[in-house]
């Protein structure tokens, strides 16, 4: 996150699904929606427009703007990854309201997991359990100067990355619809984090990639995955602001990469395995409670990168995720 990142240390960040069509005003946030993030940065969507005039008479050319340009709120704000305290219940935690807003289907097993993967539909509505479309979400920071900032009917889409001997973690982004930064006295921050837990550290993995990685003198130091979410900007005469929510898209190209070294150089050879057909690699961390696991049914791998680490050999291997014939299932996370 940027330096432009507000101090989070001194503020509290909240959700909550807005349970609308994507039409709604923005709802009260309350100390009971607050979730733990790391990092928080908000930038205005949309800029004053300028159109240069072009004129023959006396008074030359000159400047046109429109004082009410379109505007909208980008949130970017990460939390630590972790699966649900209650399991089988996406809701624990107010993070579930963040899941809830990204174009994704969720499936909750009671008592037993929660399974997450992509799914075709972006257009808004209150979101059953199982369904497959975006219920939009209000998000919310407040200073304890009493500043606040706010956006609602936002959509979202995340990025997961960790690396050895750290909790791996959320980048999420929001896009929603503007609200006036507020100020008021200064606040008693007294939030309530519901479900509050601590995400399971990485420690590494071996034989993490479907039988691609067979040594385990080879090891995974770090992975990012990217589900490949678009969010895109519509437009709306009819809105004040003129954003109308944005829709959340996948683009279909979902990668998992992995940080990796070798003890021996000649243990593994990933160069042989470019073009070598379908891969099903998986990553995943933390004990039966608290564990993620990110897998990719069926992937293709993308050239290798050299990424020495230290004095060891060190590479970079990137999988392409591709849905089988069912569709909308190029990745699943599941959390267990």
């Amino acid at each position: 996150m940027s330096e432009a990142a507000l101090d989070i240390t001194r503020g509290v960040f909240a959700a909550e699904a807005d349970g609308t069509t994507g039409g709604g005003s923005a709802i009260a946030i309350v100390d009971a929606d607050a979730i733990r993030v790391t990092a928080f940065k908000p930038t205005l969507r949309g800029t004053p427009i300028l159109d240069q005039l072009e004129s023959h008479s006396a008074y030359g050319g000159g400047i046109q703007a429109v004082a009410s340009a379109h505007q909208g709120w980008r949130f970017e704000y990460e939390t630590q990854a972790f699966a649900p305290a209650t399991k089988g219940d996406i809701d624990d935690n107010n993070v579930g309201d963040l899941w809830r807003s990204c174009p994704v289907k969720i499936t909750e097993t009671g008592a037993t997991k929660v399974e997450i993967a992509p799914t075709s539909a972006c257009f808004f509505g209150a979101r059953a359990t199982n369904a497959s479309y975006v219920e939009t979400a209000t998000l919310q920071y407040t200073s304890d100067k009493g500043n606040i900032w706010k956006l609602h009917n936002g959509v979202t889409a995340f990025k997961i990355a960790g690396e050895i001997g750290q909790i791996p973690k959320i980048a999420w982004t929001t896009d929603g619809k503007y609200n006036a930064v507020t100020s008021a006295a200064a606040v008693t921050l007294a939030p309530t984090f519901t479900g509050d837990r601590v995400g399971p550290v990485f420690i590494g993995a071996t034989n993490s990639a479907g039988g691609v990685l067979t040594s385990t003198n080879f090891r995974v130091v770090g992975f990012e995955f990217d589900p490949g979410i678009d969010l895109i900007d519509v437009m709306s005469s009819s809105e004040t602001n003129g954003f109308a929510p944005s829709l959340g898209s996948h683009n279909r190209y979902a990668t998992l990469s992995m940080d990796c070294y070798a003890d021996d150089d000649d243990e593994f050879d990933p160069w042989t395995l470019f073009g070598s057909g379908a891969h099903a690699p998986s990553v995943s961390w933390g004990a039966a409670g608290n564990r993620l696991t990110i897998s990719l049914p069926q992937s293709v791998l993308i050239p290798p990168e050299d990424t020495p680490q230290g004095a060891a050999r060190g590479v970079r291997i990137t999988f392409q995720a591709y849905p089988t014939s069912s569709g909308n299932d190029q990745y699943l996370i599941t959390m267990d």
